[in-house]
């Protein structure tokens, strides 16, 4: 039996929230990506009824149509992943004879690390927050890495006082555990001394008195606004985890360790904070300083960390 198509679509969303577990904002890009198709189906004057419908030739024309109107490469990239990845789950579910989408490269974008702040320029920053709360969130995620949404899914019950924040449930629904530096440690244990909880209870709640978790948009607002005040940039809580997992590159931390702290499925992921930054660029121009072209001796990387987590 023929299914229609917007049936089978959402046969694929769901099937993406539920054995997948993609987040919210991810389904969204992949609705996003299908919808400009479908807009485009319109505009032709094609008939998508069905998954043969969707020919290697249309998607074709609906690229170009995208790049008629200057669409970011960026956008055209995921809106080809959304309709690449239908079209690749449709012909392995016998939905369809042939994988319409088999033919086009991966539209998988070489990703950039954006130029931040130095560490310790962020770090000097830090205690001018006056919200104890806010310090809070800019401490997880300028030490820890944590995405926002893992920031505001906290428990009082997963930091640990002598060792950071265990057993958390983090992107994908997986539980995982991130060790924090003593500096980080101090203003949560300040933050919790003040308010009054259950161990169940969200780690960082609202200031209205509903002693709800923290929204993402209240995270996203804490590092924007913090960041403009005191840095003059505009960085994001993403960009904190950047910065985060910059600084352990830099610090010689083992790449795998990195991944393992961040939650990345894979190292490829964390293969981004190995590009070459500044810092690391210091340790070549002493070469030239030296004599005889000697490498300059420079404290072992136990050492920087111990001196930088305290």
């Amino acid at each position: 039996m023929t299914h229609a198509l917007p049936v089978l679509w959402r046969q694929y969303v769901t099937e993406l929230q539920v054995n997948r577990k993609l987040e919210p904002k991810s389904i969204k890009t992949y609705e996003v990506g299908w919808g400009s198709l479908m807009a485009t189906a319109r505009l032709m004057g094609w008939r998508l009824r069905t998954t043969e419908d969707i020919t290697h030739e249309r998607i074709v024309e609906w690229q170009g149509a995208l790049m008629d109107e200057s669409k970011k490469p960026t956008t055209c990239a995921a809106h080809m992943n959304a309709v690449r990845g239908f079209t690749r789950w449709a012909n392995i579910h016998g939905h369809a004879k042939t994988d319409a989408g088999a033919r086009f490269k991966s539209a998988r974008l070489k990703r950039i690390l954006p130029v931040l702040p130095p560490f310790e320029v962020m770090e000097a920053k830090l205690s001018a927050e006056p919200s104890l709360r806010n310090r809070v969130i800019l401490s997880i995620g300028l030490y820890g890495g944590l995405r926002a949404e893992e920031i505001t899914n906290l428990r009082r019950s997963n930091f640990v006082p002598d060792a950071g924040l265990m057993g958390f449930i983090g992107k994908g629904s997986k539980q995982r555990s991130v060790a924090l530096p003593e500096k980080a440690r101090a203003v949560i244990r300040q933050y919790l001394a003040a308010t009054v909880g259950q161990p169940q209870d969200p780690l960082i709640r609202k200031e209205d008195g509903s002693r709800a978790a923290v929204t993402y948009m209240i995270v996203y607002r804490s590092v924007l606004r913090w960041t403009q005040r005191h840095l003059g940039v505009r960085l994001t809580p993403h960009k904190l985890r950047h910065a985060y997992g910059k600084n352990c590159v830099d610090l010689g931390a083992d790449i795998r360790v990195i991944s393992e702290a961040l939650g990345h499925e894979s190292l490829d992921s964390t293969r981004i904070y190995t590009q070459v930054s500044f810092e690391r660029t210091r340790a070549l121009a002493a070469l030239f300083d030296s004599p005889g072209g000697k490498i300059i001796p420079v404290d072992s990387a136990k050492k920087v960390r111990k001196m930088h987590y305290g």
